[in-house]
């Protein structure tokens, strides 16, 4: 069928990458080429870099900004190379069944429904409600059926704080209000505004508007109305933290609520990390993130040293960390193979494309004029 190839002997989904000269983009191929065994329902065999070389791509996934010297992307890796800025002029062929859209620029339905093919979001949407599902990996990602056309793995604040509260809603705690607090590593969107705006994000702590509360409600129904988001940008190169303050209807204690986290890291060693206190009592280092380290794929890291209960226990204080790269490009992977698999389900039902919501143009009517 269009969109499908074999990977060891096993149906794949055929996936395109666009934006893969940009970070997010340059980690989908750095990360997938490095564990393309991990992801068995999906395989990427084409990328959109303008101005790149196949040359000059291999050398940003296997080195990206200079920092992994002991990368695996395998120099014989067979890829279509686009160049194009606009997104619907991008001649993906009929092999191509999904486009990663990571350039965090093109971010409704009418941006990229030209090319004919399924899109996933490695961003928010412009508007959740443009979107067929706003997924998290290990919070709602089980919704996707395959028929969606236009979804979104959310942000990597939204991936983290998700997983977060999913844990304490998975085993039934009643939450009552939600404040907090991300404090977020500068974007190169930031730093692209002009040469005055990049060096003030530099130099500075800047609030910054979020979208994290409606993409949250999104994401976890249970906690709509009930959170508050405020977002602060500061002059790190990788890393954010959470700050969450939990209030409940009933009190809690801080052992409590570790106990959850450590249970669900324990269960979800892939999705989120938890530090407990330490045997010493005088041990208070906190944790250092190699930000760029392709084999750490957990989303989150839960510090159970700076748990702590206020407001005679009815509110809990949680700290967590996040790499807003290559920890949220994992989590992307993720449901890009989850909603691949869900596709080739359909399709070995012997569902036709046009049945479940995608028909594919020709190929020659996507080669550029």
């Amino acid at each position: 069928m269009e969109g499908q190839m074999t990977k060891n002997g096993r149906r794949v989904i055929s996936v395109g990458a666009n934006g893969a000269g940009g970070e997010i983009g340059g980690l989908l191929g750095r990360v997938f080429g490095c564990n393309k065994k991990i992801f068995p329902h999906l395989v990427l065999t084409a990328f959109n870099a303008p101005g790149r070389d196949r040359d000059q791509l291999l050398s940003w996934f296997r080195d990206f900004d200079g920092t992994l010297q002991s990368a695996s992307v395998p120099e014989e890796w067979a890829f279509a190379l686009h160049d194009s800025r606009s997104p619907v002029e991008i001649g993906w062929d009929n092999r191509t069944g999904l486009v990663l859209d990571a350039t965090g620029v093109f971010k409704t339905r009418k941006d990229l429904e030209g090319h004919g093919k399924p899109v996933m979001l490695c961003c928010p949407p412009a508007d959740p409600s443009d979107c067929d599902a706003m997924v998290v990996y290990g919070v709602n990602h089980y919704s996707l059926t395959g028929h969606e056309t236009f979804f979104s793995a959310a942000s990597c604040t939204t991936n983290a704080a998700a997983l977060v509260l999913h844990a304490l809603l998975k085993i039934g705690m009643q939450i009552r209000f939600v404040d907090l607090l991300t404090v977020h590593a500068v974007t190169p969107g930031q730093l692209r505004k002009s040469a005055t705006a990049a060096k003030e994000a530099m130099e500075n702590i800047i609030p910054a508007n979020t979208g994290a509360a409606k993409a949250l409600s999104k994401v976890l129904p249970a906690l709509a109305g009930l959170l508050n988001v405020e977002c602060q940008r500061v002059p790190a190169r990788t890393a954010s933290s959470l700050r969450f303050v939990i209030d409940f209807d009933y009190a809690v204690t801080a052992g409590e609520i570790n106990r959850v986290f450590a249970d669900f890291a324990q269960h979800n060693p892939d999705l989120m990390h938890f530090e407990p206190i330490p045997d010493d009592p005088q041990d208070k280092s906190l944790w250092r993130h190699s930000g760029h380290c392709v084999d750490q794929r957990f989303c989150v890291y839960v510090d159970g040293r700076l748990t702590q209960v206020i407001r005679q226990g009815k509110s809990v204080v949680v700290t967590a960390f996040y790499d807003n790269r290559v920890g949220y490009t994992w989590q992307a992977l993720r449901v890009a193979d989850f909603w691949a698999g869900k596709r080739l389900e359909l399709e070995g039902r012997g569902l036709a494309l046009e049945e479940v919501g995608q028909t594919y143009p020709s190929a020659r009517s996507q080669q550029r004029e």
